[in-house]
């Protein structure tokens, strides 16, 4: 009896060392670090209404985590209410809008403020429509129309060509061109050159590619421009066909 009690307190201390050890090597867990808010940007910096607004923070590291955090917006210095998200809904500001965003984690700490950004002009455009037909000798009547994002009135302008008589309202967009006959220079078969379809509206500062001139006397193609007044300005072209009286191919 006394050696199987001998036995089993050796065995006791010999685990009860053994667990003392494996907890003295086991390593202790690595705490996550805490994600840092550095900085915020306002993306994209040069917006419209078009664009959208959006506040885009910047960590120290990397975070290994989703991070909560609190947005605050402001529009011309007033905080605009019950908007905590990322996104500044277009509705909430306007041309020439200076806007900031203020972000910090949910957990606290300090509040990052970003740089301001200032609301530019959106420059207007046009509404794609289907360019009736007509005949000759006859009158030509089209209405073009373009819509300003900023809601500004838009003015229309006949580039060319403006020595063929025809008319456009620069309030309406309404086209009157009255053709009596086809040109006396075409020649029996000549086939109509088809042009590619262009970009769309463009700010003022950026011009098109210009269409080529056609060879074919029939051809004739109207460029137009809607200004807003405010430096935004889009370009419309239609390339009527004399032969068939009506539009090869409707270039916005």
């Amino acid at each position: 009896m006394r050696r199987l009690a001998l036995v089993g307190v050796i065995t006791v201390l010999f685990f009860a060392c053994g667990g003392e050890n494996r907890e003295r090597n086991m390593k202790p867990a690595q705490a996550v670090p805490e994600a840092r808010l550095e900085a915020v940007v306002i993306e994209p910096d040069t917006p419209t209404v078009e664009t959208g607004v959006r506040a885009m923070p910047r960590f120290r590291e990397n975070p290994r985590r989703t991070v909560p955090l609190t947005y605050e917006w402001f529009v011309n210095g007033d905080r605009v209410p019950e908007v905590e998200k990322a996104a500044l809904p277009r509705e909430k500001y306007q041309r020439e809008d200076r806007i900031r965003c203020r972000v910090r984690p949910h957990a606290g700490g300090r509040w990052i403020k970003s740089d301001s950004v200032t609301v530019l002009n959106a420059p207007p455009h046009f509404r794609p429509g289907r360019v009736p037909g007509f005949d000759i000798p006859g009158e030509f009547i089209h209405q073009v129309f373009a819509e300003d994002p900023d809601n500004d009135p838009v003015t229309y302008r006949l580039v060319s060509p403006l020595d063929r008589g025809i008319e456009l309202d620069p309030r309406t967009g309404m086209i009157r061109w009255r053709v009596e006959s086809l040109p006396e220079e075409a020649q029996p078969g000549t086939q109509p050159r088809m042009e590619d379809e262009g970009a769309g509206a463009l700010p003022a500062a950026i011009e098109p590619e210009p269409a080529a001139e056609s060879e074919d006397p029939f051809l004739v193609a109207l460029r137009i421009e809607a200004d807003d007044g405010h430096g935004g300005i889009a370009r419309h072209q239609i390339l009527l066909d004399l032969r068939r009286g009506e539009e090869v191919i409707d270039i916005h």
